[in-house]
């Protein structure tokens, strides 16, 4: 779970900064990155909630 989210915000640093992408990715990878973390929170709330 964890890489993906990595490596969509290493994509979008590296965008922001210019170095390797262009600005035109940024929408798709700040959507991709901020559901990577909506499905991490998820899956500890699920948790959380099994254990109670």
């Amino acid at each position: 779970m964890v890489v993906p989210i990595l490596l969509d915000a290493l994509l979008m640093v590296e965008s922001y900064r210019g170095a390797r992408h262009q600005i035109s990715f940024l929408p798709e990878l700040t959507e991709s990155v901020d559901a990577l973390l909506r499905e991490v929170t998820i899956v500890e709330k699920s948790k959380e909630w099994a254990k109670a």
